[in-house]
């Protein structure tokens, strides 16, 4: 009895493992800044880009956020960003562009979490992930 619970237990974290890596292969993220060395005060521009990757397609039609964390040394025009906010939309990426800047000299780390709805021919969920990207200013 306690192998077989044992093997259920192992079969099924393999098969959610295998499930996870599977999930990452249908869509990136990519990240960039405009300039990754600014002075203080001086504005940058992040762009945050989710790429669905064939056979997946976004869903234009269910919510999606862009949601940055707080941080005391940049300033942000707002902390949550809807599809509306993007720059660009389609099925196949959206793209956010926000202006920061930085208040303090140093290394400061932007972070953030995506939200969003992946659909194929078969089926249509709720993905999420998160990002950061660092930045220096002087």
């Amino acid at each position: 009895m306690i192998f077989n619970r044992l093997a259920c237990f192992i079969f099924c974290f393999a098969l959610s493992s295998l499930a996870h890596a599977e999930e990452t292969k249908l869509f990136k993220v990519e990240t960039t800044l405009s300039r990754r060395k600014v002075k203080i005060g001086e504005a940058t521009n992040l762009s945050v880009k989710i790429i669905a990757l064939a056979p997946a397609k976004i869903n234009k039609e269910a919510p999606m956020a862009l949601e940055l964390k707080p941080n005391v040394n940049l300033t942000y025009p707002k902390f949550k960003f809807a599809k509306s906010d993007a720059k660009k939309s389609d099925d196949r990426e959206i793209q956010w562009e926000i202006s920061l800047k930085a208040l303090k000299a140093g290394n400061h780390q932007i972070e953030g979490h995506l939200s969003f709805y992946l659909c194929t021919d078969k089926w249509c969920r709720k993905f999420e992930t998160d990002f950061s990207e660092k930045i220096e200013s002087n």
